[in-house]
């Protein structure tokens, strides 16, 4: 396996500082390329869109909360005092309430007060603990879905969002998530489903079934249980093909730590599995995502690094790659399938899945032996932790930006409350792993992705808030031809 990370000869650098008009900052030095894939650079205009420094309308979504009192058996007298969304009770009664630990500011504060205090006898209780989950651009209607968790992170919202006329977007409704019992869950993954008109979602609650809510009506009308004796449970779920949730296709591929399968919501059975269309593992393979390309083809990641490639759900990997040892929190790939991008914690393995000058893919045939395989590790730069104390990094979902017959041309992931957006083109021609941006959100970071369609336009969700992330050209006058 060849490896691609910083190990070029280092050839050609340049860094764009304070676009004094914008306030940007291009972060963009020591591209470390060789002197055959200079001659292969080709410049190209969307090369020079940038992130703009500030959203220009960012919509505040704690207006989806749901008022709900805390039960305590706190009197009102041992409330010592409150600041902001905490409150610090002293100890007589706290055991009726989740204990947090007080940092050393906390405790030099309290000891300031007019009363005797110290670490043992006071306790301080986070009454609000509501924040943003997951964020979903519809890519048929005019709607961003916005889940929400509540304080008790036992219960979400979900909110609903439109474009207005600048291509921000506005709130325009919520809805509380129950099951058809009408008792509250909490997703842990959703997936818009039947030309976004359905949203698929899974919870830890019951995680044996798929829950069906109906967006028209705002409500689950079908729950499609999926443990039997040869499936044990579902942890993640996504389409048949890349793009089959904006089509009528009922059909879903299903996942669990050592299992794939095909599920169906119309057939009688108990169990929506579609036996016939399903590989079960007898190894524990820790399988922990799944991605699909235009075609069909199917891409696995697991807790263990590894990283398959099916041509058919119900039969073995083609491909099997080893990663580097450290598990793979999601997978994504380009619509034509020669691309595959896996989310580490801290680092993120860009893979290319075509070998012997393109005529051969790691999805069919005799799939892609060791010595064909190649990684591109893309990861932060020591001076840009160090500029922007990223003390730990840990990355959000990587995507590409999306559409129907778009060639890909970035890659965006977040860390905390900064935005970091990559350049794919340029990794695919000369094989850049540091060409990207950082930009610094207000708060922290919950999910980032292309709009559809629109590869200048971010959706951005931070834990409470939501905008649109626009970019802007750079100035071609204080750029620098290679």
């Amino acid at each position: 396996m060849n490896l691609i990370a910083n190990n070029h000869l280092k050839i050609w650098s340049k860094k764009i500082q304070n676009d004094n008009k914008n306030g940007v900052e291009w972060i963009k030095d020591s591209f470390e390329i060789t002197e055959e894939s200079k001659s292969q650079y080709v410049s190209d205009e969307n090369d020079y869109m940038v992130l703009d420094e500030k959203p220009s309308h960012i919509v505040d979504t704690s207006d989806m909360d749901i008022e709900d009192e805390i039960e305590t058996n706190f009197d009102c007298n041992d409330l010592i005092f409150q600041e902001n969304e905490t409150k610090y009770y002293k100890e007589s009664n706290f055991n009726h309430l989740d204990i947090l630990n007080n940092s050393n500011e906390d405790i030099n504060y309290l000891q300031s007060l007019p009363f005797t205090f110290n670490e043992n006898n006071c306790h301080k209780i986070n009454i609000k603990n509501n924040e943003n989950k997951d964020m979903l651009g519809s890519k048929c209607f005019n709607r961003v879905f916005v889940v929400r968790n509540t304080h008790s992170s036992k219960s979400s919202v979900l909110g609903y969002f439109k474009y207005n006329e600048n291509d921000d977007l506005e709130f325009e409704n919520k809805i509380e998530i129950a099951n058809m019992k009408n008792l509250s869950m909490s997703p842990d993954q959703c997936l818009l489903h039947q030309q976004n008109r359905k949203l698929l979602f899974l919870t830890s609650q019951n995680p044996e079934y798929v829950n069906v809510m109906d967006l028209v009506r705002g409500k689950v009308v079908e729950e499609w249980k999926i443990k039997d004796a040869d499936c044990g449970g579902i942890t993640y779920i996504c389409p048949m093909k890349k793009y089959d949730d904006i089509t009528d296709n009922p059909l879903v591929y299903g996942l669990n730590s050592n299992s794939i399968f095909l599920i169906d919501g119309r057939i009688p059975n108990e169990s929506k599995v579609v036996a016939p269309m399903s590989h079960v593992y007898q190894t524990k393979t820790q399988l922990s995502c799944m991605a699909t390309t235009e075609q069909g083809f199917i891409a696995t990641g697991s807790n263990t690094g590894q990283i398959r490639l099916y041509d058919q759900i119900n039969k073995r990997a083609k491909t099997l790659l080893l990663g580097l040892g450290n598990p793979i929190k999601y997978i994504e790939t380009t619509e034509d399938g020669k691309w595959v991008l896996c989310t580490c914690q801290d680092y993120i393995i860009v893979i290319p899945t075509t070998f012997q000058n393109n005529q051969h893919f790691g999805f069919e045939g005799r799939g892609m032996g060791k010595s064909e395989q190649q990684m591109y590790i893309l990861r932060l730069k020591n001076q840009d932790i160090i500029k922007y104390n990223l003390r730990n990094i840990n990355f959000t979902k990587a995507h590409f930006d999306i559409g129907k017959n778009i060639d890909e041309h970035w890659i965006v992931t977040s860390t905390g409350s900064f935005i970091i957006k990559w350049n794919f083109r340029h990794l695919k021609q000369t094989g850049m792993v540091n060409d990207y941006q950082i930009r610094k959100a207000n708060n922290c970071l919950v999910h980032t992705e292309f709009r559809y369609n629109f590869e200048n336009d971010l959706l951005v969700s931070e834990t409470d808030s939501v905008y649109v992330q626009h970019s802007h050209k750079l100035l071609l006058e204080n750029s620098i031809e290679i």
